[in-house]
This record gives structure tokens, sequence and C-alpha cells, in this order.
């Protein structure tokens, strides 16, 4: 019974008032497959041992995509009930089945399970527990708790399902703690008789394992929720979760799959290889890993889209920008071309470090050069002193002409040298002192 919960309760949760039935077909848990208000599938999960196998490679943010053609449990209502509700040969034809003649007492409690629900009602099941009898079919119904008819009462309200092995197809998600069912479908054409031998022989006993379990599922809709619309998905379902749970319970995980369980019924009236196909079988699953790489949001796609912007733009930038100086007007173009080639030496050490061994003093000397035509060009010329030599000089002189003014960025030195130019013309202007 254990396997109805768990199969079942995340179904039951779902089913209620207040909530539209869904879009079908619908998955809950992890094998039952809603197909239609009237008929629920109950799939072939992945075997134990293989989802503990696949579980034991997932971190928690890991997941597999498995997609597999198996074996499902499929529970339908059967409409024709509602012309046959006081069908005598109707009724006779299952009561037949289960080993009665017409000329037989009936003994209504060997036919019909039942419990009250304490709202005037009992529920009754029947079904066939003979196992050498076709057990796929059962009656559901609640009728009068003083019922003197209960056979009459029971057939008023009936509701009639049929239960078979067909093939499905499933997906589910396997993560590191969970298997779940995604989606499936049941469109395939339904299979021959031979695959229905699980119901031919086994007695499922239903009535004293599974009435209590079916009085919590359905007693509500014998009064409170008489017309809800989740009632025939209900029923439904709780029958093929009876049917699905009680025969893998007999017939299902088995440590040794090379033969049925001991207990499986009345082992020589079938196929023992055929039957044991219909309980282990190999398929051919797609399996797909997903592995989360990076988190999304919309910083992340505002950088994927920026990317090729960026780049663009640099590329038309270095093509178009590829023949532009350094600089124009007075920059590192013009103090390069203006130093005096002899004073470079106190430089010395210093292009990869920027550091040099002792103060030095530049001369600026404005200037104007003649060129081959005879045009004249203004020009200075930057004289590199060692700031050492200096004030050994002014010492011995007593005097200096330098003026100490620290020359620090060169936003400033253009309209410097332009007063100066202006104030002395091209004679030899002040000397100006470089700070390391």
């Amino acid at each position: 019974m254990s396997l109805m919960v768990n199969a079942t309760l995340p179904f039951i949760f779902s089913a209620q008032d207040q909530h539209p039935l869904p879009s079908l077909p619908q998955a809950y848990g992890f094998n039952t497959l809603l197909l239609s208000n009237g008929s629920m599938a109950y799939l072939d999960a992945p075997m134990p041992d293989y989802t503990t196998h696949l579980q034991r490679g997932l971190s928690v943010d890991d997941a597999y995509m498995i997609t597999a053609n198996v074996y499902a449990t499929i529970t339908t209502y059967n409409h024709s009930i509602e012309r046959h509700r006081n069908d005598t040969d109707y009724w006779w034809y299952y009561l037949n089945q289960m080993g009665l003649n017409r000329s037989d007492p009936i003994d209504v409690g060997n036919i019909i399970s039942s419990a009250d629900t304490y709202t005037g009602h009992r529920l009754g099941l029947m079904v066939n527990n003979f196992a050498a009898r076709n057990a796929s079919w059962c009656f559901l119904s609640f009728f009068p708790a003083n019922s003197t008819d209960i056979l009459a009462d029971f057939a008023a309200n009936a509701l009639s399902f049929d239960t078979r092995r067909d093939l499905c197809r499933g997906t589910w998600r396997i993560t590191y703690n969970s298997l779940e069912l995604v989606s499936g479908s049941c469109d395939g054409p339904p299979l021959p008789d031979t695959s229905q031998d699980l119901f031919y022989h086994n007695s499922f006993s239903f009535g004293p394992y599974y009435i209590p379990m079916l009085m919590e599922y359905l007693g509500p809709f014998s009064d409170l929720r008489n017309a809800s619309h989740w009632l025939l998905p209900t029923f439904t379902t709780a029958v093929a979760g009876m049917y699905w749970s009680r025969a893998t319970a007999m017939n299902g995980y088995h440590p040794d799959q090379k033969k049925l369980p001991e207990y499986y019924s009345d082992p020589g009236t079938f196929n023992t290889t055929r039957e044991l196909d219909q309980v282990y079988y190999a398929v051919d699953d797609q399996l797909v890993s997903i592995r989360r790489t990076m988190n999304t949001s919309w910083l992340l796609y505002f950088t994927f889209a920026l990317q090729p912007i960026l780049t663009t733009i640099l590329l038309i930038a270095s093509a178009c920008m590829r023949c532009t100086p350094i600089d124009r007007g007075f920059g590192i173009v013009a103090l390069l071309a203006g130093v005096r080639k002899e004073t470079l030496k106190l430089l010395e050490g210093a292009s990869y470090s920027g550091e040099l061994k002792e103060p030095l003093t530049v001369d600026i000397v404005v200037a104007k050069s003649v060129s081959a035509s005879g045009c004249t060009h203004p020009r200075n010329e930057y004289i590199l002193k060692s700031r050492t030599e200096e004030k050994k000089r002014w010492r011995s002189t007593g005097s200096s002409s330098v003026r100490s003014l620290p020359v620090r960025n060169s936003p400033i030195a253009n309209p410097l040298f332009s007063r100066l130019r202006a104030r002395y013309g091209d004679r030899r202007a002040p000397e100006y002192e470089m700070l390391p």
C-alpha cells in the first residue's frame, strides 16, 4: 500500500475543487500520467539500481533527462456501464467470471467488499479475486448504508473500470535526490492479449488491502464532493494505483531477475519466459545530461550582447586611426624632437624604471631656424643639465639665472612658452628645473 501512497499523493494533493482540470496529458509524481478525465496511466519507472547509479554522479545543480518507451498500467473508465445498470445479463457476465452461476446462492460478502463512509453510504468494490480468471475489470460504487438489495443499489451508481498493460513513452528528470516524471504519452496501438498475462495469473485481493485507503481518497465524493469535476479522474487514479502498486509488490523488482518471485501465483499455468519479459525488460533510452555552467541574469546577457559591439568599434577605430600620429601640437613628439642629443646621456638607465640617478634641470632655448628654402621656423631646444653641476657653478659665481619651476604636466607648457617667446623673442629664455 505504501507504493500506492507514494505514487498517488502528488495527484491527490492537486485534485482539489478550487483547482481546474489541467491540460492533458499531465504528469504527477514519479510515474503517474493523467491521459484524460477517465484514463490514468502508471508508467514503469527506471529501476532503482539504475537510478541510484545515475544519481551518484550528480551534484546539486545537475540533472539527467531520460526518455524511453516502457510498459504502463492503464486504467480507463468504461462508459458502457451507463447503458447496462439494470441489465441482468450484463452483471451475470461478470459474476460468471467470478465462478458463480445463476442457480448458485449469492453471498454478497464474497462479491462486494465495502466499508461505511459515515455519510449514510457505503463504498463498495467488486473485482475478480480468482487467480485463473480475468481480473482486469472492477466496479466501484456508493450505495445506501441501510440497503436491503445491495446488488441492485450497487449497480445503480457503479462506475466500471478496465485495466490493461500498454506501451507509453515517458520522460523523467533525475536529480541527486529525486526522480520525477516530466511528460509522457500513450498514443501507440494496444498490445495483444498475450501481453496481459499479469491480470490472469494473480489473486490481487484488493478488498482486504485497499478498502481503508479507498475510503480516504474517495469517501468525500459520497457527500460533500459528489458534484466535483475531479470525481471521475480521482476514481480512475485510485483504481490504476491499486492495480499498479499490488502488481508491483507481487511481481515487481526482485534481486534475482532470472526468475519470478516465489509467491507469484499458479506458476504452471503460463509461459514463464513471456511473463518475465513483461516484468523485467530492457529499453533503448535516451539520456541527456543537464549541468549549469553560468548563473543566468540580465547582466550576463547584456555582456554577451555588448562584446561584439565593442569588438566592432575597436576594429573600425584601428583601421581608421592606424596612421594617426601619437600627438598633435606641443606634446611628446615636440619634446623628443627638441632635446639636445648630447644631453640625453644624463637619462641613461631611466628608460624602464623612469627614475633618474640625480636631479636634472632643463634649459629651454627659444630660437628660429632657417630651412634650405630660406624660410624661418620657430624652434625650441631643451638642454638637460645636472642639478649638482648647476649648484657647484652657482656657489662659484654667487649668482644664477636659474628659476626653479617644476614642470609636471604638458597642458601648462604651451601657453608658458608662448608668453616667453612674446617677452624675450629669440633670446635665451630663463632656465627651468625638471624635478625627478
